[in-house]
């Protein structure tokens, strides 16, 4: 179960955040499914001062309406774990991959061609990425090893910084700059994803460089941007 809303009034994110997950965890429940993978989100962490981030890292409390829709989501899951199916939970942080609805992909390149887009701070935050196709990997891996059920996995290919990976867009897109929200304190610790590597033997096969060629092509063939 991978569906979700990023944004919306608060009434949409519990909808079908909260209630969506409820729904299909009820029909899972319903039809005898025996594994049940719902994706997360490293947003439900409480980043603070962090300097390291892991599966045992405390959920957030407050926040916007996305954050706390998507804590309640994994609640609701996780209160259900005791019965059939069992649970496997995902927690990726920004997922890089090329597709019409791909939120650092083609809908970032839009809002920063409307200048909808601004980098927290000084854009030296951290940010912690995977390639869709890994992380489709670790899935497909973690339904197919008993060890995974009622675990909790971040999956993470490396880091870079907000401003690093904003930089290309701005370049193919010939914007002159990317506004920034300095009074926005960004978070500077590292994802860990090292739980993965051990249990899951997770090994991403498409490198940063790949994805980003990738998603250059792809906004290049969607007239996004111009070579």
């Amino acid at each position: 179960h991978c569906a979700a809303v990023i944004s919306g009034t608060p009434e949409d994110t519990i909808r079908v955040n909260v209630e969506g997950t409820r729904a299909v965890l009820d029909a899972a429940i319903r039809s005898g499914c025996q594994r049940f993978v719902h994706m997360s989100t490293a947003a439900v962490y409480a980043f603070d001062d962090r300097p390291v981030v892991d599966e045992t890292t405390p959920f957030r409390h407050e926040g916007a309406p996305f954050h706390v829709s998507r804590v309640t989501a994994e609640q609701v899951v996780w209160a259900a774990s005791g019965a059939r199916p069992s649970v496997t939970v995902f927690r990726p942080h920004y997922i890089l991959g090329a597709h019409p609805t791909a939120t650092w992909s083609t809908l970032l390149a839009q809002r920063m061609a409307r200048g909808e887009y601004v980098l927290p701070g000084n854009g030296s935050g951290s940010w912690p990425y995977v390639h869709v196709d890994n992380l489709a990997a670790a899935v497909v891996t973690a339904v197919r090893a008993d060890h995974s059920i009622g675990q909790a996995y971040n999956i993470v290919d490396g880091h870079t910084t907000a401003r690093e990976y904003a930089e290309r867009f701005r370049e193919w897109l010939g914007l002159a700059s990317i506004p920034t929200r300095p009074e926005l304190r960004p978070w500077h610790g590292r994802l860990s994803g090292e739980k993965a590597v051990r249990e899951l033997r997770y090994a991403p096969s498409v490198s940063y460089e790949e994805a980003m060629s990738e998603t250059e092509r792809y906004l290049a063939e969607c007239g996004i941007v111009k070579r």
